[in-house]
């Protein structure tokens, strides 16, 4: 199996993931934010959370949400 690589919902790179080899993304969001309802929409699984994981911009910590998604191994 591949290595884990970061990534963001858009095809672009999840293409090239896929391309390099990758079988498996990973990717972390603030938890109750728009992003973390964005993923759960897109088809990410969600992996779990950690209290007080990330800062916010105002430097108060909060609990982040873990995703991940594999990806079908390339043929050929």
């Amino acid at each position: 199996m591949g290595a884990a690589a970061p990534a963001v919902s858009s095809p672009r790179p999840r293409a090239f993931a896929a391309a390099s080899g990758r079988t498996l993304l990973m990717l972390d969001t603030q938890t109750g934010s728009a992003a973390e309802s964005l993923y759960r929409t897109s088809g990410w699984s969600v992996l779990g959370t950690l209290p007080d994981y990330a800062a916010d911009p105002s430097g108060t910590l909060r609990p982040t949400t873990f995703f991940h998604k594999s990806l079908p191994v390339a043929s050929g």
